[in-house]
């Protein structure tokens, strides 16, 4: 199954180069990078998931997850981006069968409320639902209805480095709601090369990965993650980015993803 999601991967990279970028490279926060007015982005990323046995759902004990999530954007008015994400997932406990479904598929919008004459600061409020699509049966995805509401507030400094904060309430369906807080920091190398780091602070601790399943349970108290990224732009429309890091203590061990995309 890997190999198989490794190729689609591999020829996506390969194909897009034949197609003829300002990705959003942020994933706990909201930089200030969105698509062209009323042209599209489109996104492909593949996840690996290595999540411990603490307190575990339907005690599956240690479990491998991996995803292959299609991400749309579209800067639909002035300002005003919306944005889909609509994952498949692949997992492999280390108890029981494997599984394999579509998971959380999700919708955002977010607004560019206030930017400087310098581009910078800038203010985005956004919100984020997650219609909860995963099979309530098999232990991907949520399994509820989640609506995230939030403002990230960012700065460049030296014209290369980008601090991004961001403060987020999430809403639970069947579940405690949680404070979300998230930070992020990204230096450009050169113009087409960049490196980051971010944190995440959730207060009582449910466990989303990294925007996307609560896969092996939930927790009480508060729990975070940290992650590194690199990003480069091979083309003017073309966009590749790695993410990697962990869970601090939580379910979720570690994890590496891979993120191609293509801005018309």
């Amino acid at each position: 199954m890997c190999k198989k999601l490794s190729a689609v991967f591999l020829s996506l990279l390969l194909a897009s180069h034949f197609v003829s970028a300002d990705e959003r490279r942020t994933r706990l926060t909201y930089d200030d990078r969105t698509p062209e007015l009323g042209k599209p982005e489109i996104g492909l990323e593949v996840g690996f998931y290595e999540y411990g046995d603490e307190e575990e759902r339907f005690t599956l004990g240690e479990a491998n997850v991996t995803e292959v999530a299609l991400v749309l954007r579209h800067q639909l008015l002035k300002k005003f981006t919306l944005s889909a994400r609509i994952p498949y997932i692949y997992f492999e406990p280390d108890q029981g069968d494997s599984e394999s479904d579509i998971g959380d598929v999700e919708v955002g919008a977010e607004l560019e409320a206030y930017k400087g004459v310098l581009c910078y600061p800038w203010v985005i409020p956004h919100v984020n639902v997650d219609f909860g699509t995963a099979d309530l049966a098999s232990p991907e995805g949520l399994g509820d209805e989640t609506v995230s509401l939030g403002v990230s507030v960012g700065t460049v400094t030296h014209d290369v480095i980008t601090w991004v904060g961001d403060a987020s309430y999430e809403i639970n369906g069947n579940a405690e709601n949680s404070l979300v807080l998230s930070a992020s920091l990204l230096w450009d190398i050169d113009k087409d090369f960049a490196v980051g780091v971010e944190g995440q602070i959730r207060e009582n601790g449910q466990s989303q990965g990294v925007e996307l399943l609560d896969t092996v349970g939930r927790s009480d108290g508060s729990a975070g993650m940290i992650m590194g990224s690199m990003h480069y732009n091979a083309t003017e429309h073309l966009a590749y980015s790695i993410y990697f890091g962990g869970g601090l203590e939580r379910t979720l061990d570690a994890f590496a993803l891979l993120k191609t995309t293509y801005s018309f």
